[in-house]
């Protein structure tokens, strides 16, 4: 796993590079010299200064929290996406002539195959007033000896 840099040891890092940049004759050279001394990969200081110059403006590109909303509207997309899909797939399992344990239990098969969690499906059908329990798919899915459970009870009456 990779070190975790703190976030001020970064931002003095670029502060340096920017600098002392015009002491080198270009970018990676100034970054390379630096993390030497401090003691990080060049390649990640390269990417700091240049996303501090798109931040400020220096140059072109996407800053950090246009990245930052492009990545929380896409996640966002993903899971309506999914959300979508797993209403669809209710829709169609809505039961005709099937009890609602069928019902689920073809729903959450749907779901697992298509690398869903069971959890999720419920939750958003959940939002939208329909009941389904994850307890369901999970019964059907491993059930229990029929013989006894696995608590014992015990009578004490003597």
């Amino acid at each position: 796993m990779p070190n975790q840099i703190p976030e001020e040891t970064k931002r003095r890092a670029v502060r340096l590079v920017l600098d002392h940049l015009d002491e080198y004759p270009n970018l990676v050279t100034a970054c390379e010299t630096v993390s030497k001394r401090l003691g990080f990969g060049a390649e990640s200081l390269r990417r700091w200064v240049r996303q501090a110059q798109v931040d400020a403006g220096d140059r072109q590109g996407a800053s950090t929290s246009e990245s930052e909303r492009v990545r929380r509207l896409e996640r966002e997309n993903r899971e309506l996406r999914e959300a979508n899909a797993i209403l669809r797939d209710a829709a169609v399992s809505s039961p005709g002539n099937s009890t609602p344990d069928a019902a689920d239990r073809w729903l959450h098969r749907r779901a697992a195959s298509q690398g869903r969690a069971v959890e999720s499906v419920c939750q958003v059908l959940r939002e939208q007033g329909v009941q389904v329990a994850a307890r369901t798919y999970r019964a059907w899915k491993h059930p229990q000896p029929s013989n006894g459970s696995s608590r014992t009870r015990s009578s004490s009456t003597r």
